[in-house]
């Protein structure tokens, strides 16, 4: 059987997919600032609050359903032996996570509103909170 070498694949995913959201967010961000569009409307603000809504939909079930799936690391475990136990668990977790933001951030490149700027800081911040460093911690 031949020995993997290199890094745990569930960091290095999750550096990933944190790269590519924050680029996302950062060009939505700034498409979105050059247009003065009507973002008042009431269409645009139904549409805001349910990207947002199912944004921290997203959020409560990753932390409070998936969260909790994943076993916390043994004392004295290796790091590299806990990633692998828990690679099954703890990207679904990341990945709805991400949803979320992606969500919020189209959430707000259609509408501008204020609650879904919230949703992207709430989103983003809880998916660096709960990355790999802490869930390695025994």
């Amino acid at each position: 059987m031949a020995t993997r070498t290199g890094p745990p694949i569930a960091p290095v995913l999750h550096r990933s997919l944190l790269t590519s959201l924050l680029l996302i967010t950062g060009v939505m961000v700034v498409l979105r600032s050059g247009d003065s569009g009507a973002s008042g409307t009431s269409g645009n603000q139904m549409l805001g609050y349910a990207f947002s809504a199912l944004s921290f939909v997203l959020v409560a079930v990753a932390l409070l359903y998936l969260k909790p799936r994943v076993p916390a690391r043994r004392e004295r475990q290796p790091v590299e032996e806990y990633w692998s136990s828990v690679t099954g668990t703890i990207l679904p977790m990341w990945f709805v996570m991400e949803a979320a933001s992606v969500l919020a951030v189209v959430g707000y490149f259609l509408t501008g509103l204020t609650v879904t700027a919230v949703a992207i800081a709430v989103s983003i911040g809880l998916f660096i909170w709960y990355g790999p460093k802490a869930f390695v911690q025994a």
